[in-house]
């Protein structure tokens, strides 16, 4: 039977996972000319000019960030979402498969 949510997942996601309005702009990243100018075509300009990428020219759906730590790869999609006024979800699968998820009673 399902009773809802488990409480301690929740509280779990909202303090690891999600991050709203975190307020970092494209100036607040040094550097990263390169990848600031392709996400920005890939995300932001698709949604502020969406007649012009319909069809062949349909914005990309997705994207991955590799690298060594501390090179940006959660900053940009952070200033991404404060550009575009979403959420930020930041999943790792430490925060999913804690030691709360998935238990039985």
């Amino acid at each position: 039977m399902y009773d809802g949510p488990h409480p301690e997942l929740v509280d779990r996601l909202e303090k690891e996972i999600l991050d709203t309005n975190s307020g970092v702009k494209w100036d607040d990243i040094a550097r990263l000319s390169e990848a600031k100018r392709i996400l920005q075509e890939a995300t932001v300009l698709p949604l502020l000019m969406p007649e012009y990428f319909q069809g062949i020219r349909r914005p990309s759906r997705g994207f991955l960030l590799l690298g060594p730590p501390e090179t940006g790869k959660t900053l940009l999609p952070k200033v991404i979402a404060t550009e575009c006024g979403t959420t930020f979800l930041n999943i790792s699968c430490s925060s999913l498969c804690g030691e709360c998820y998935g238990e039985s009673e």
